[in-house]
């Protein structure tokens, strides 16, 4: 009798597909977690970008009022598309100056409760022409940052306020049909 050594092509075979198997799941593996390392990245980028333009507001409480745009109602924020517009409302730029009509004393000076006035208005102007400005800034680098990025922040009343980021998630944000775009987003409650 003789013994044969090796192994017959039936084995071989059997485990070639075992090996193939385990480099498909393997690959498979790979990919899903390269897709969610970019959610988690894309994630903390806009937690990021909304804790920016948070403290903005809060270091220019005067410019509130500028600061909010977008949608009055937090949870029904959509992506609006690649046709997204910066826009945010303009503040005019303010010179003090003496208020009409006020007395001025012997040196040429205005009235002081009335001049208090007026650098009180002359102090909101320019607020909102620095929130106008550091939102126009945030906006524009919210679209550089995230694929798609855009964004909300809305007044809820009583101080209460919430930023929404939205971006195109998955491997949608290469896609160039609307309708077939994923987006992903984060709100942020907030009182100021």
């Amino acid at each position: 009798m003789s013994k044969e050594k090796g192994m017959t092509l039936l084995e071989v075979v059997v485990s070639m597909l075992v090996v193939g198997l385990g480099l498909a799941i393997t690959v498979s593996m790979l990919m899903a977690a390269n897709r969610y390392g970019h959610s988690a990245e894309y994630r903390a980028v806009a937690l990021r970008e909304a804790q920016s333009i948070i403290d903005s507001m809060r270091t220019n409480k005067l410019g509130e009022r500028i600061y909010v745009f977008g949608v009055q109602d937090a949870d029904n924020v959509q992506y609006i598309g690649n046709d997204y517009e910066i826009n945010v409302p303009a503040a005019t730029p303010f010179v003090a100056q003496c208020v009409p009509g006020a007395e001025e004393d012997e040196a040429g000076f205005c009235d002081f409760e009335q001049q208090v006035a007026e650098y009180q208005s002359s102090a909101v102007s320019t607020a909102e022409v620095r929130a106008n400005t550091e939102l126009a800034n945030w906006l524009t680098n919210l679209q550089t940052v995230l694929p798609g990025g855009q964004a909300a922040v809305i007044d809820a009343g009583g101080g209460n306020h919430s930023v929404v980021v939205l971006w195109l998630s998955g491997d949608e944000n290469q896609r160039t049909d609307a309708a077939i775009k994923t987006t992903d987003s984060i709100r942020v409650d907030f009182v100021l």
